[in-house]
């Protein structure tokens, strides 16, 4: 009987040794088939950079450096691994989201434009200082989470909507049709006509950039697509009213997305598809003579604005404020709460930015959270807008064991995606990341729910690449 037991807990040894050696190469071929799709993105990267060039000089001049380009290349695999896409957290998911879409494009700009090494250089430093505190600390909660204060915050998020919706449709009544054609938005937005005041713009500001996106994925979570239906129809109707083609994108954006995080697979999927298929337009774009037109449009929506135009800006904020006194606090908050002495104050440094280095004055030139750490606190500054990135994703983290995987990027995806084009630490006072905020101190599940996300609640039982 002796030898029986022995002889099964060797087995059972075995049995758990090859389980762990077949999950150790699962991990280890996801991780190579994100290398891979990352190269072909970068390739890509480049490759509609050279494209711009032709299109555009002036904006993005072609100063091949090849020392900058192994540089960034090296930063660029560096950082890859610095990344834990292995974890099943959304912060990995994160991390990868900004890596791609700001990262890879500055690191490009750099290289082909031949830009400030020093910038850069710290840029990559701060990065991998936020990769490492999201990778290698706790997810333990720090406080209790009450329902009833979870519940109080998800009431007073959809009074304020319907307070927005309300206050829109009885001064403007129904929307016009005008935006329907998407490049006549600017025409739109020109006019003036959709003017809300001070005030009702942070309640429109907070329906359209949180609470709208945010309910739309927990309807999604919690299989309620009729409401799900009814909450993008508000998001599209806002978007007629106003012009603003982020509100469009976001109802696709965010849907897509939450369905899209059930499935175990959804990271390297998700990661995949966008690399080769962003891959497969720039290479369309340079040789396909039918369809040019369309080619060329969809880059300049999905390319030029989302990916280039903000990498080149954030090297030209660096120019601009490495010559004038910094932000600091100024701005952050406003006048009318508290006042600020701010040397910017009566400075359009946006469109002042726009008449130097693009030569159209009447351009309003605005970048993503990794310029604002230097426009306001110099190099130090990137370190701690990063180190606060860090903080906030930690704080994701911890969501995620509350709520699920799915509702975590559902919530998130569409501000940290946004970040490419927005401030981060103005936003936390009285803007979108401030009601983000309080839903990660807040909202909890359901605790008679509980069982339903099991599977997202305990990391260590759930692999995002498990079949």
């Amino acid at each position: 009987m002796f030898k029986k037991d022995i002889f099964n807990n060797i087995v059972l040894q075995r049995s758990s040794l090859h389980l762990l050696q077949e999950k150790k190469k699962k991990e280890i071929g996801t991780v190579i088939i994100l290398f891979i799709g990352m190269i072909a993105f970068k390739i890509a990267i480049e490759l509609g950079y050279y494209w711009l060039s032709f299109q555009d000089s002036l904006s993005f001049p072609m100063n091949f450096s090849l020392i900058k380009y192994i540089f960034s290349t090296f930063c660029s695999v560096v950082l890859f691994f610095a990344i834990r896409h292995n974890s099943g957290r959304a912060s990995s998911f994160f991390l990868y989201l900004v890596y791609l879409f700001q990262i890879i494009p500055i690191s490009t700009v750099y290289a082909f434009g031949d830009r400030n090494s020093v910038f850069y250089a710290v840029l990559c430093l701060a990065y991998l200082l936020c990769c490492l505190v999201v990778g290698f600390s706790d997810n333990k909660e720090k406080i209790q989470r009450n329902n009833i204060f979870s519940k109080a915050v998800a009431g007073g998020y959809s009074l304020i909507a319907f307070l927005l919706i309300a206050l829109v449709v009885l001064k403007y009544g129904l929307p016009s049709l005008q935006a329907l054609n998407i490049y006549s938005v600017y025409e739109l937005r020109e006019s003036g006509e959709f003017e809300l005041g001070k005030y009702a713009n942070y309640l429109f500001t907070w329906t359209t950039a949180v609470i709208l996106p945010s309910g739309i994925a927990l309807c999604i979570t919690k299989r309620k697509y009729v409401l799900m239906a009814v909450l993008s129809g508000i998001m599209l109707m806002l978007y007629l009213y106003s012009g603003h083609k982020t509100f469009l994108f976001a109802i696709p954006f965010v849907v897509i997305c939450t369905f899209w995080s059930r499935r175990p697979s959804f990271y390297k999927e998700l990661f995949v598809v966008g690399c080769f298929g962003f891959l497969l337009l720039v290479i369309l774009l340079w040789v396909s003579p039918v369809a040019e037109v369309l080619f060329q449009r969809v880059f300049s929506l999905l390319g030029r604005r989302v990916l280039y135009v903000p990498a080149n800006n954030k090297f030209h904020y660096y120019e601009y404020f490495s010559t004038r006194p910094k932000m600091g606090i100024g701005g952050i908050i406003p006048r009318w709460l508290f006042y600020v002495p701010n040397h910017y104050e009566n400075i359009p440094y946006t469109y002042e930015i726009s008449a130097i280095f693009y030569g159209k004055p009447d351009m309003n030139s605005n970048t993503g959270f990794l310029a604002e750490g230097y426009m306001r606190f110099g190099h130090l500054g990137t370190f701690l807008i990063l180190l606060l990135f860090a903080i906030i994703l930690k704080q994701v983290d911890r969501f995620q064991e509350r709520v699920g995987y799915s509702l975590a990027v559902g919530v998130f995806i569409y501000q940290i995606y946004s970040l490419s084009d927005a401030y981060l630490l103005e936003s936390l006072v009285l803007g979108p990341w401030m009601l983000l905020i309080l839903i990660l101190l807040f909202c909890t599940s359901n605790p008679y729910r509980k069982r339903e996300h099991n599977h997202l609640l305990h990391p260590k039982k759930f692999s995002l690449f498990k079949r």
